[in-house]
């Protein structure tokens, strides 16, 4: 039995503590659906999660949502604290076999929302991030006009 060095002690708990954190997802899930005709972006309530200053986290959320106009269309994306590194990619439909992707290297991209909309559809959300500061991560949306945009319950993030 061969006696470890302090630095080979600490090099093994690392090790384990990245190999745990890739493997276990933690999860957030939205407990009721979040309507809104606003063009000013709304949070949709259970899909956040708080981050720690210079810790890099991965994530993917899934949202069903539903629009009262076909011709309405919407606007998803993350908000969150200073961050040194961030890129992410949304997804969504913009018509009848059709989608937008937003490849965003900000907070709140895309600018405006898409041309239209299905009377229902999905999002998915996934990127990685490494917060300069501590703080939480929130998933947003917006109506493309007046007509109603609900994120339905149901709606997942999942983060590691």
């Amino acid at each position: 039995f061969k006696q470890k060095t302090a630095y080979e002690i600490l090099a093994w708990l690392e090790f384990r503590r990245v190999l745990f954190r890739s493997i276990l997802r933690t999860f957030g899930t939205s407990p009721s659906d979040i309507n809104s005709t606003s063009t000013t972006l709304v949070s949709v309530t259970g899909l956040s999660f708080n981050v720690v200053a210079n810790t890099t986290y991965r994530f993917r959320a899934m949202i069903p949502f539903t629009s009262t106009a076909t011709n309405n269309g919407t606007r998803w994306t993350i908000d969150g604290p200073t961050s040194s590194l961030i890129y992410y990619c949304s997804r969504y439909t913009n018509g009848s076999n059709t989608e937008t992707i937003n490849y965003c290297n900000n907070y709140l991209q895309p600018l405006s929302a898409n041309n239209n909309s299905v009377s229902y559809s999905i999002v998915i959300i996934e990127g990685v991030i490494t917060p300069s500061v501590s703080g939480t991560i929130q998933v947003k949306f917006a109506s493309g006009s007046t007509a109603s945009i609900t994120a339905k319950s149901g709606a997942t993030i999942e983060y590691w």
